[in-house]
């Protein structure tokens, strides 16, 4: 998915109309820890929290219509495509897709219940100040960090590893690529680990793999009733507490978790 900067951040972003535009921002600055991120014109504010967001609205300040208070803004990949199905399933369409200046092609619906839905996807990246947007003063961005997408390890038979990995540990299989013997395994936390088989089947194993567990005691007991031959029971190491073994090419494996770590590892 596209980014824009002059979309607010988030993927689900509340719109609540306020009577006061100027009062009902500086309230939730103030009060509730928001802050000012965008302002356009004297009729919308864009504010956020961490990562979300919510855009503040001057109008009637729900005054008559409840559902006339507030909208729900959705960001989707294809904006035409979740029309098409809306309307087919029976939405009630109340702006059809339109593209505007600031980067955004968006259609609104009303739910079941009245309420009113803006989906919008990003067409291009656009900066405020080409539309009539203005920064507010003294906002400082956040600058998007990394984070690691996935790790690749050679091994000698992709298919004993993902068994081995699915079976022990508890990941979870991905997809497979059978004609290049690869195959992606994912963790709780949705980490890739990709295992390659090397053509001459020669694995030198270079890394140490380090997985969280609930209860590394109950593991530890549970895989050696498995058959896996630990080289260290759950003790003191020189890394905190926990128990060290090794995959089938040799790849050292630390299980710990968090309790015994904070009770023994120090």
């Amino acid at each position: 998915m596209l980014t824009n900067r002059s979309f607010p951040p988030g993927t689900i972003v509340p719109e609540l109309v306020y009577a006061n535009l100027d009062t009902a921002v500086d309230w939730l600055c103030r009060v509730f820890g928001f802050s000012e991120r965008l302002r356009i014109g004297d009729h919308r504010s864009q504010l956020v929290f961490g990562s979300a967001s919510v855009v503040a609205v001057a109008g009637s300040g729900g005054e008559g219509n409840a559902q006339d208070s507030h909208s729900v803004m959705v960001r989707v990949e294809d904006v035409d495509q979740h029309y098409e199905h809306s309307k087919q399933c029976g939405a009630t369409v109340l702006r059809p897709p339109e593209t505007y200046p600031y980067g955004e092609r968006q259609y609104t619906a009303e739910d079941i219940g009245g309420h009113r839905w803006k989906f919008s996807q990003t067409i291009e990246d656009v900066s405020p100040e080409q539309w009539g947007g203005k920064p507010a003063a003294g906002f400082k961005p956040q600058i998007a960090g990394s984070r690691m997408d996935h790790l690749s390890l050679p091994v000698a038979q992709y298919v004993r590893s993902r068994d081995w990995y699915i079976k022990h540990l508890g990941l979870e299989l991905e997809f497979e690529i059978p004609q290049h013997k690869t195959v992606a395994l994912k963790d709780s936390a949705d980490l890739t680990v990709f295992f390659y088989e090397k053509p001459d089947g020669q694995v030198a194993a270079s890394c140490t793999l380090t997985f969280q567990v609930n209860d590394v005691e109950m593991k530890y007991q549970e895989l050696s009733a498995h058959g896996v031959t630990f080289e260290k029971s759950p003790q003191k190491l020189f890394w905190g507490y926990g128990a060290e073994l090794r995959d089938p090419d040799g790849y050292l494996i630390y299980l710990w978790d968090e309790k015994s770590m904070r009770e023994k590892g120090n």
